[in-house]
């Protein structure tokens, strides 16, 4: 099959897209409306299957099922003979954009912030409940089948790929055999359950939650059977104690609720993990908040005006404003703090941070310096180096 080629004489092949397991992908020009679509034909040679060619249906059938702003809409399903072989062929929207995966390794952290990753997860988690409620279970979700497509309402979120999808009636999945994508299979697909529900993809995106974030899948092993060990006994390592700063505690909850060995304990649908997710951002940025206005309402002084006001030389409180407030030194902490020379041998240990700094009482209009820890504090200390240093003419005889 090559560029040019019609099918069913009113799909024209016009460019090569890629291939994947079962098929390859080619643009398409629909004849005679005009409309480029996406075709996927299975490979001739898996035509005489019946097991593949019933899968290549099954994920037209699947797609098709729900219809919702944020899955790729799925237009025509066929076969058509070629010469001798038989040519199954399944016409999609075509979507231009990038994958999740590809969205998290170009950020500059190589992680997503927590807003963007939310707002992403989100458009994935509102059409797959609708998935589970008409009985299709997706079964390889993963960042490389979410679709981040700009439009002209701003960024729009697709799920893609339903080609080893479940669905209720068409069952052809038989015990012991394990299907999905390792990194992200949950471990009742590992084990090769019959009787898997729409807990997997719970699992799944857990995992899409975590790499968002994080920027790497919770489990990472040099081979496949170390990995399935991981998902069968391993829990995600918090984020919160790799990011302490970014107040992650609620996302931790939600991905250890999502990853739950047990598909019991798991969130039962994907409404409620959207919920729980919504409510860790809210928690999220309302402790950044907190934190921002915490910090800002804090007035600085100068060591010049910290003197001044401290030796009663100006009778009125100097204007403070964030220009010209600067941090003290260390030098500048020496003199104020000890009032007098500091030996060589003596340790300026700085142990502050950046909200803990000298303060002025908004109330009184003499300074308080007690309010807050100094922003460096001097500790006399005679350290081990420097005392073998005074020894060393007695060594050097």
């Amino acid at each position: 099959m090559n560029v040019g080629t019609m099918i069913s004489n009113k799909y024209e092949l016009t460019q090569y897209l890629g291939q994947g397991g079962l098929g390859r992908v080619f643009l398409a020009e629909q004849k005679p409306m005009g409309r480029q679509v996406a075709i996927k034909l299975l490979h001739p040679e898996f035509c005489c299957e019946a097991d593949l060619a019933a899968r290549f249906e099954r994920e037209a059938l699947a797609a098709s099922r729900v219809s919702h702003p944020n899955t790729v809409v799925i237009h025509d399903f066929g076969s058509e003979k070629i010469g001798s072989h038989k040519q199954l062929y399944l016409v999609m929207e075509y979507l231009s954009g990038t994958t999740l995966h590809d969205r998290i390794q170009d950020h500059p952290k190589r992680r997503l912030p927590v807003w963007e990753a939310v707002h992403i997860l989100t458009q994935v988690l509102r059409p797959l409940a609708a998935f589970h409620r008409a009985g299709v279970i997706h079964r390889d979700l993963k960042p490389d089948n979410i679709m981040l497509c700009p439009s002209e309402l701003g960024e729009q979120v697709k799920l893609l790929d339903f080609g080893i999808a479940k669905v209720t009636g068409a069952n052809l999945t038989s015990t012991g055999q394990m299907v999905g994508t390792p990194h992200y299979m949950a471990p009742e697909q590992i084990t090769a359950k019959k009787d898997i529900g729409p807990a997997v993809d719970i699992y799944a995106m857990g995992i899409m939650l975590y790499e968002a974030l994080r920027g790497d899948p919770p489990f990472m092993a040099e081979n496949q059977m170390d990995l399935f060990r991981m998902h069968l006994k391993d829990m995600p390592k918090r984020l919160a104690k790799k990011f302490p700063g970014e107040f992650l505690e609620g996302f931790d909850e939600v991905i250890q609720k999502a990853m739950a060995k047990n598909p019991a304990d798991r969130y039962q649908s994907a409404d409620e993990m959207r919920l729980a997710m919504e409510k860790a951002l809210v928690a999220s940025v309302a402790k950044e908040q907190e934190l921002l206005e915490t910090t800002q309402s804090r007035k600085r002084l100068t060591p010049s005006e910290w003197l001044e006001e401290k030796t009663n030389v100006r009778g009125v409180v100097p204007p403070i404003s964030e220009e010209n407030t600067v941090r003290f030194s260390v030098h500048e902490a020496k003199t104020i703090l000890l009032k007098e020379p500091v030996a060589e041998t003596v340790k300026i240990q700085r142990v502050f941070s950046p909200e803990k700094e000298w303060l002025m009482s908004p109330t009184e209009p003499t300074m308080m310096p007690v309010i807050r820890q100094p922003l460096a504090r001097v500790r006399r200390e005679v350290g081990f180096w420097s005392r073998v240093s005074k020894l060393w003419r007695f060594f050097k005889k």
